[in-house]
């Protein structure tokens, strides 16, 4: 469920909605990744590839850089005060 009503431990993932106060933009991204959120506060942000590899983690500043990255998809993990969204992201 991914309602207002949902509880959700501080370990579980949630796949973000864009219709849910988020935006992340360019997707398929080259440089580096936007993420804004109307509703969180975002405290850090993981780039894990398709073999589950961390990539990248760092606390959030505004952007996520991407230029040392190879073409492909990945998943953004995006930590809050109280829970990790994700988002897949393809990488040109």
């Amino acid at each position: 469920s991914t309602g207002a009503d949902a509880t959700l431990l501080t370990t579980s993932i949630q796949e973000i909605g864009l219709d849910e106060g988020w935006r992340i933009f360019p997707n398929p991204v080259q440089d580096e990744l936007i993420v804004i959120s109307e509703n969180e506060n975002i405290e850090r942000v993981e780039i894990v590839d398709m073999l589950g590899r961390t990539r990248y983690e760092a606390p959030y500043s505004g952007s996520i850089p991407f230029e040392e990255h190879p073409a492909g998809v990945y998943l953004i993990l995006i930590h809050t005060d109280e829970k990790t969204y994700s988002h897949k992201i393809l990488k040109h």
